[in-house]
């Protein structure tokens, strides 16, 4: 048995190693995805407070890591597609990339799918047309299709774990607009992990089968180790229950047709649900009566070497109180060698942090700071896709082209100037 597994999956990586295109193609989608986060902080606060090629690269690993185990345990379980079930996935996740990356989700990508051939079924039975191929084909594949769905919950409990082990790295700090109207601190949590499958597709052969698994919130109430766990938990447990009803519904159209139903509302509700959470719960990144609070903190700052986190509020600098940044920078021109911090964490609990400054390290220790009274900028979130990153990316190549003309055409032309003019 172990013997076969190995073949199977050597045989389904090397596969993979002579046509990666797809497995590429999501990796590139994750780095334009990262690149975005990159440069929204720094429009936002002038500074990387992340670094794109640092999270592509772990995001990368630990989908490579998870797509290993899952195609063993694919393996093992004697999970199997046919190949044209594979291409229909690539086709709708194309599709659907270009729309919102999110809903490249297979727990969008699966349902669909099973949902629109059920559909084609019913519309080809009424037709009289069971006798091309392809269509006979669709109608004969209840199996394929519980297939479809346990990888579904299965990735799902990949994906739970997944954001419980670093959901919460790369979070991007934002100045967002409460539903008061105020300006209050924020953290958008993007992921995705590109995992390069092997899937069998019958007498012992497997074939790529990469997939994409994400996840996409934003807090207000916790910080982001916090919100990605509790975020989580639900997750593993809807990858479970998705599991367990494919598994049960293995033979069976009607109830196959009913777990695909399941699958895809379930998760859009675990998302509603947790947006909505979110955008209801009680700002926590917002000016607090005494003090400076903490949003985030730059890798290689002082600030995240000292030990600073979110959320963390500063109540003395160097023995002077604080209550800006101009007190902030202040405090530290009286001593710009050592830095000594009294700080009140989330807790309510006091602790004393120190560390030494150096004429190359960030302005202010590398903290950017909850907005104040005179914020006024603040970043609106909307969903990334390929066709909007496109877009933009157009409209400002087609900008600069106009500022360019518009500066040849106003410069004076002194060498064909008439005499006397």
């Amino acid at each position: 048995m172990v013997v076969a597994l190995w073949q199977q999956l050597s045989d389904g990586y090397m596969r993979l190693l002579m046509e990666p295109w797809i497995y590429f193609l999501l990796l590139a989608v994750v780095w334009l995805q990262y690149r975005r986060a990159e440069r929204m902080e720094r429009a936002s606060f002038g500074v990387k407070v992340n670094f794109a090629s640092l999270e592509w690269a772990i995001s990368a690993v630990y989908g490579l890591l998870a797509g290993i185990v899952a195609s063993s345990l694919f393996a093992l379980l004697h999970i199997q597609v046919s190949a044209g079930e594979i291409l229909a996935v690539w086709v709708l996740i194309f599709v659907l990339m270009w729309v919102d990356v999110r809903l490249t989700c297979t727990a969008y990508v699966g349902p669909l799918l099973i949902l629109g051939s059920f559909i084609l079924q019913w519309f080809v039975m009424r037709a009289g047309s069971q006798s091309i191929p392809w269509i006979r084909s669709l109608l004969n594949t209840p199996e394929h299709f519980s297939s479809l769905l346990l990888m579904t919950g299965i990735l799902h409990v990949f994906e739970g774990v997944l954001v419980f082990l670093a959901g919460w790295r790369g979070a991007s700090p934002l100045f967002v607009e409460s539903r008061r109207g105020q300006i209050i601190g924020a953290f958008a949590l993007q992921k995705f992990w590109p995992l390069p499958l092997v899937v069998g597709v019958g007498m012992g052969v497997a074939i790529p089968f990469p997939v994409l698994i994400g996840f996409s919130t934003f807090t207000i109430g916790y910080i982001p180790k916090t919100a990605a766990r509790v975020a989580a938990l639900p997750l593993i447990l809807y990858g479970l229950l998705v599991t367990m009803g494919a598994f049960f519904a293995r033979g069976h159209s009607v109830w196959i047709l009913w777990v695909a139903l399941f699958t895809l509302v379930a998760h859009e509700a675990i998302y509603q649900m947790i947006r909505r959470k979110e955008m209801h719960a009680s700002a926590l990144f917002v000016r607090p009566a005494r003090g400076v609070r903490v949003l985030a903190t730059l890798l290689r700052s002082p600030a995240r070497m000292m030990g600073l986190q979110p959320g963390d509020t500063m109540i003395r600098v160097g023995g002077m109180s604080v209550n800006s940044a101009y007190d902030i920078h202040f405090a530290l021109d009286q001593n710009p060698a050592y830095a000594k911090i009294e700080v009140v964490d989330l807790r309510g609990e006091t602790r004393f942090l120190g560390t030494p400054v150096f004429e190359n390290d960030p302005h202010q220790l590398g903290v950017i700071m909850v907005p104040d009274e005179h914020a006024r900028e603040y970043a609106e979130i909307y969903p990334f896709s390929v066709g909007r990153w496109l877009f933009e990316w157009w409209r400002r190549k087609r900008s600069i082209g106009q500022k360019k003309s518009a500066t040849m055409s106003e410069r004076p032309n002194q060498g064909n100037s008439a005499p006397g003019s």
